[in-house]
């Protein structure tokens, strides 16, 4: 085969009722020079070896990796892109499904305009049929106003956030496999690209986003997004967290930086999961409301400001030596209170619960 111009990767974990579908919907693409990737993470599943020893005979476009180690979601991504040699990456999750002729229009786009990143929209399915849910978290639509046209990725986080059309998913986005592959995902977490996706983002030098949505996502029970919140699901958002905050602090962001706000709203969002799962104590919802503060009062204390449209501040006279100032300020802050909860007894307690959920939970 040529130089493939689409590596997809697929990672595979106890999905064999859901994998065939799955990879003929990739094998079938109206663009042929493509390369598909399987990779099963120590699947307990035998028939998820055979389905994918299967296609790597029958098709020379497959590739197929046998992990002999447990490595999770993200860690079975980073094999797939360490094997990959297409232009573009696309990482699907091997219970969901494509349009026939996707990657062809999404690559004749990516090329056309030079793209790093082409992002889509999607839809959820029960076993073919199109979900018409009320719940807005199973559709994954792009507001218009972020539509055909080209951003630098710090742009983008700033518009699709502010458009309430920022989706971290890996599956909803094609990636200039040059600018992906400097990245590596979180290994054996839950929700590994809620970290990773927005730094990639932010790293891009152009994001073009369409309505086109060529994904289909499987509703099931047992699958990641369908997954009761437990423990293991808590601590791995916090560690999620931590993750970006290092990140700002390596990259300095300045204080009314898109991806800081980002930063600030998974806090939120982890703040308000703890409190709700955490009913008996206010111990957890304590130290967010001091993180929550430390946003607020710290800027407030040192620099004129002025709240945006989604929730960040901004400063009403640029000086950029305060503004790092304040971030360093509040990094610290920030640091501090992730450092109590991991000292405290609640994080000891749920330590041997965490390791054998981790064994599970996926």
């Amino acid at each position: 085969m040529s130089h493939p111009k689409i590596s997809a990767i697929i990672p595979v974990y106890n999905t064999s009722k859901y994998l065939e579908k799955c990879v003929e919907s990739v094998i079938n693409q109206t663009l042929s020079n493509i390369e598909i990737i399987l990779v099963n993470d120590c699947s307990p599943d035998d028939l998820d070896h055979s389905i994918c020893s299967k296609y790597q005979e029958i098709d020379h476009r497959v590739i197929y990796i046998k992990h002999e180690t447990n490595l999770g979601l993200g860690g079975a991504r980073n094999s797939g892109l360490k094997e990959a040699r297409g232009d573009y990456i696309w990482f699907i999750d091997s219970d969901d499904f494509i349009d026939i002729n996707a990657c062809e229009f999404l690559y004749s786009l990516a090329i056309s305009k030079d793209l790093d990143i082409v992002a889509f929209s999607a839809t959820s399915h029960i076993n073919g049929n199109i979900n018409i849910s009320d719940k807005k978290y199973y559709y994954y639509s792009r507001d218009i106003s972020i539509l055909d046209q080209t951003f630098s990725g710090k742009n983008f986080i700033d518009a699709a956030s502010l458009a309430q059309s920022f989706h971290v998913s890996a599956c909803l986005h094609l990636f200039k496999r040059e600018l992906i592959s400097n990245f590596k995902f979180r290994e054996n977490v839950v929700h590994e690209d809620t970290d990773l996706i927005p730094i990639v983002i932010y790293n891009a030098s152009s994001v073009y986003c369409v309505k086109y949505a060529p994904y289909y996502r499987l509703l099931r029970e047992g699958s990641l997004t369908q997954t009761e919140m437990s423990i293991k699901i808590l601590t791995d958002k916090l560690l999620c967290v931590e993750s970006l905050l290092q990140y700002a602090i390596d990259s300095g962001l300045l204080f009314n930086d898109p991806l800081l706000n980002y930063i600030h709203n998974e806090f939120n969002n982890t703040k308000n999961i703890y409190t709700v799962f955490d009913k008996k104590t206010k111990y957890i919802e304590s130290l967010f409301y001091s993180i929550n503060k430390a946003f607020v009062e710290i800027p407030k204390n040192n620099i004129k400001l002025k709240q945006d449209k989604y929730g960040g501040y901004k400063s009403k006279y640029l000086d950029s030596k305060i503004e790092i100032d304040n971030l360093k300020k509040i990094i610290s802050h920030l640091n501090r209170e992730l450092n109590t909860i991991k000292s405290s007894r609640f994080w000891k307690f749920t330590e041997n619960i965490r390791k054998i959920k981790s064994l599970f939970i996926r």
